[in-house]
């Protein structure tokens, strides 16, 4: 299955602690919040219309400019009837904005790669040819474009800032596309599910990835001698 795009949000505060934005979400879902606060501000919490928070990944750091913090929250999979998502400040920020997007496709999404700059950075080469990426980026002035190969996600009301987004089908390296930007982020999303299917040195495949495979190691050569489980 490939990385699938659903829906996106932008998420402003203007002195404020709170502020709820509708975004479309199925179950199953995952979603990825990208975005930055002034720097003297507290970490914020992100939750979906059941309550389910959304764990951070990725921060609180400071930017390169040394004027907002940002960083990464990502829920796996969400649950049926979600229709919205919530910030909430502890205490109140003068300005705040954040970039929500939910996506299917990729099982138990993990951070693959990411790149900071003041202006345009370039991840590392990508693990996978299936990922899910992200791009935002905060300006001094205003974020007058938003440019190709990425899809446009608009650019914020109240602080003028822009995200981005696209589905990936190979594993080279992306490069931000603003104009106007002042610092920049890349985040790349690949399925965190891997095949633990084994051999066993007698050549027999393990009965199932989904059952846990126990070894010890012969201490007279070193070789692991695999126990399997009855099935």
């Amino acid at each position: 299955m490939a990385a699938t795009f659903h829906a996106k949000a932008i998420i402003e505060i203007s002195g404020g602690t709170t502020n709820t934005i509708a975004l479309t979400i199925s179950a199953g879902d995952s979603i990825v919040v990208v975005g930055a606060y002034e720097v003297t501000g507290v970490t914020p919490t992100f939750k979906i219309t059941d309550n389910t928070s959304i764990p951070i990944i990725v921060g609180p750091t400071t930017d390169l400019q040394g004027m907002e913090k940002f960083g990464v929250w990502l829920l796996q999979s969400a649950g049926s009837g979600n229709s919205d998502i919530t910030v909430t400040f502890s205490s109140s920020v003068s300005y705040a904005g954040f970039y929500a997007w939910s996506f299917s496709g990729l099982p138990n999404p993990v951070l693959d790669k990411s790149a900071e700059g003041l202006t345009d950075p370039t991840t590392a080469t990508l693990t996978s040819a299936d990922e899910f990426a992200v791009e935002f980026s905060v300006s001094n002035g205003t974020i007058t474009a938003i440019g190709a190969p990425w899809t446009s996600d608009g650019i914020s009301p109240f602080n003028l800032w822009g995200g981005g987004h696209q589905v990936v089908t190979a594993t080279t390296a992306l490069t931000s596309n603003f104009t106007g930007d002042s610092d920049d982020w890349v985040f790349t999303f690949k399925s965190g599910v891997t095949d633990t299917n084994i051999i066993s040195p007698q050549g027999n495949l393990a009965l199932d990835k989904k059952i846990a495979i126990n070894h010890v190691v012969n201490p007279a050569t070193s070789i692991p001698i695999f126990l399997y489980p009855p099935p």
